[in-house]
């Protein structure tokens, strides 16, 4: 999720953020959603109020900007109750920020809490914060294919299962006699004695040495 507002947030004056929260309502009102100057200053606080909580310090869009960019555009979301469940999903969101870790980015958690948030959850920002970290990453990975979910889908755990292959599920096209001779083949080939191809009798050596005389190899140098 690519932000308008991709600057460096630490050292900005709560003035600064909270008209960067106004200035959302220059998308988030195509979905007829808009927030007062004062419903700005009322979200900055616990914006700040959260990351203080949390011992968190933010480089980039900060995370209520994010939260705004990521539900705008939820059917969910209605012009009356816009301001607080904003509050609540910003809530939420550095929550489950708070419990993962760096190699986990916030638009994962973002984009999965709002496939949630549309789908299972209905819109009820109560059954959202009862979905822990793990459940919103599995939406994220379901909805968008990533590497770690082709991965299990190319290599399956095959001791977790008991299927059969699909290429050994059908084998009603197999010629019945083939298979008759194979496994006569195999039978044949078990019951055979083991023999070496190779026969003693038939071995010559016609390389030969001459015997020893007492000679000893000091007189070869006289």
């Amino acid at each position: 999720m690519s932000s308008i507002f991709d600057i460096i947030s630490l050292g900005m004056s709560p003035d600064a953020r909270e008209n960067q929260i106004v200035a959302c309502n220059s998308f988030s009102s195509e979905y007829g959603l808009t927030l007062t100057k004062e419903q700005a200053h009322d979200l900055e606080i616990s914006h700040r109020q959260l990351l203080s909580e949390y011992n968190r310090v933010e480089f980039g869009t900060p995370g209520t900007i994010q939260v705004i960019e990521g539900f705008a555009s939820s059917p969910y979301l209605l012009q009356e109750q816009y301001a607080d469940t904003l509050e609540e999903l910003q809530e939420q969101f550095y929550q489950l920020r708070s419990q993962a870790g760096v190699d986990i980015f916030d638009e994962e958690i973002i984009d999965g809490m709002r496939l949630l948030f549309d789908g299972d959850a209905g819109g009820a920002t109560e059954l959202l914060a009862a979905c822990t970290l793990e459940m919103v990453l599995e939406a994220y990975d379901t909805q968008t294919g990533s590497l770690e979910e082709r991965q299990r889908e190319v290599i399956p755990d095959m001791t977790q299962t008991t299927e059969v292959p699909t290429f050994l599920d059908d084998v009603s096209q197999v010629n019945p006699k083939v298979i008759e001779e194979g496994l006569k083949a195999l039978d044949e080939a078990a019951q055979a004695p083991v023999t070496s191809p190779w026969d003693p009798s038939e071995w010559v050596d016609d390389i030969m040495a001459p015997g020893f005389d007492g000679e000893r190899w000091e007189d070869d140098y006289k």
